[in-house]
């Protein structure tokens, strides 16, 4: 049936390198299957406000940061609701994660539902944030060389979590989790960057670690 077709294609993906084997053909059996499942969601998003191959990216994004998508229904809701607004595939991933919140943080809460996570220097992160807004939404305008200090003492603190025992977790700003995700993927493999509004479902936040960064610039 429909729902067993779409389970063994969302099956197969978890078995691929993150999201670089995902085809468009894989999506379209998947929309096929998933038409048969919600046929409202998937006429209302494909091909009118999003194409398949814009959906691919969205699954790719997801997937590349250890993101199930066998939530594959709600994805596509979630893209029904933010593509008539924007087409920018960052900010759609970004509302899709939103959507998936409780599922993506539950792998890293603790029996009592508490996150464990390493968090930016305020001051250090509120200059990040407004360095985004001020270049454009891109950190790589930073001053040359900076960009490279940040991800080498989030990943040294991250990898002193690791060395804990800890899940390699970094707690930031919506505006700075993309970003940051990007920077950290080859230089901490495994590490999971989330925003304040994704860890707001957990029933508590402990810091065990904090990011200092010297000669941040203004």
């Amino acid at each position: 049936d429909a729902a067993s077709v779409l389970i063994t294609h969302l099956t197969e993906l978890r078995k691929r390198p993150a999201g670089e084997l995902l085809t468009r053909e894989d999506v379209r059996a998947m929309l096929e299957a998933q038409k048969k499942l919600t046929p409202g969601v998937v006429e209302e998003l494909t091909p009118s406000l999003l194409s398949p191959g814009q959906i691919q990216a969205v699954l790719a994004n997801l997937l590349r940061e250890q993101v199930s998508v066998r939530s594959f229904g709600l994805i596509l809701e979630a893209l029904a609701d933010g593509a008539p607004g924007t087409k920018d595939l960052r900010a759609l991933t970004e509302q899709v994660r939103q959507r998936l919140a409780r599922s993506i943080l539950e792998p890293y809460l603790d029996a009592q539902g508490r996150l464990s996570a390493v968090t930016l220097d305020p001051s250090l992160e509120r200059t990040l944030a407004d360095a985004v807004v001020a270049r454009g939404a891109d950190l790589s305008s930073l001053p040359s060389g900076f960009l490279g200090r940040l991800v080498d003492a989030i990943a040294s603190r991250l990898q002193e979590v690791i060395q804990r025992g800890g899940e390699p977790v970094l707690l930031t700003r919506a505006t700075l989790r993309v970003f940051l995700g990007e920077a950290l993927l080859t230089a901490v493999p495994g590490a999971v960057v989330l925003s304040y509004q994704e860890a707001a479902v957990a029933k508590g936040i402990e810091t065990v670690g904090m990011v200092r960064l010297e000669g941040v610039p203004v």
